[in-house]
C-alpha cells in the first residue's frame, strides 16, 4: 500500500530520507500504520515496542526525533522519557509523547522530563506532522548556531 506518487505536501520540501524518527509503541498495528505515513512523508522509521529494545537501539543509533507511548508493558513511559532527556547521547533528539494517556499531570510531566511536544491517540496525523517539523526544525537551527 505505498504510494507511488513521488510529490510532497509543500510543508516538507526540506524532508528526506534521511531523516530518521524512532517509534517505540508496544502496538504493533500502530507501528505498522505510522511507519508507512512517514513513509510517505518522507521519513525514516525504526521501531522499538518496549523500552528495553529503545534503550538497546539508542545505544548503538542516534535518530532524528522520537515518538513515544507512554503505555509499555516493561517501562512506564514517562521514565523512558526521562532517561532519553538525560543521556549525553540523546538529551538534544527531540521526543514527542503520543499516547492515549492524555491527563494533564501526565502531560505537564513528560515536557518536564523533556518531551518537547505531545499528541493525544487517537492520532491527529496533520497536528502530529506539524509538531515534528516544529521540533526537527528547532533542532537543526541549534545546530547551525552552534556551528
Amino acid at each position: 500500500m505505498k504510494s507511488q506518487n513521488k510529490t510532497r505536501d509543500p510543508g516538507l520540501a526540506t524532508q528526506d530520507s534521511s531523516r530518521v524518527v524512532l517509534v517505540v509503541d508496544d502496538n504493533q498495528d500502530q507501528r505498522n500504520f505510522l511507519e508507512m505515513w512517514l513513509q510517505e512523508k518522507g521519513y525514516r522509521m525504526e521501531k522499538a515496542e518496549n523500552a528495553q529494545k529503545a534503550k538497546k537501539y539508542l545505544s548503538k543509533k542516534i535518530p532524528d526525533l522520537i515518538l513515544l507511548d507512554l503505555m509499555m508493558p516493561d517501562m512506564n513511559g514517562v521514565d523512558l522519557c526521562r532517561w532519553i532527556c538525560r543521556q549525553f547521547s540523546t538529551r538534544h533528539v527531540p521526543v514527542i509523547v503520543v499516547s492515549s494517556i492524555s491527563d494533564e499531570v501526565t502531560i505537564n510531566d513528560c515536557l518536564e522530563m523533556g518531551a518537547v511536544n505531545y499528541v493525544a491517540k487517537p492520532i491527529n496525523y496533520p497536528e502530529l506532522l506539524d509538531k515534528m517539523n516544529l521540533a526537527l526544525n528547532r533542532t537543526e537551527k541549534r545546530k547551525k548556531e552552534r556551528g
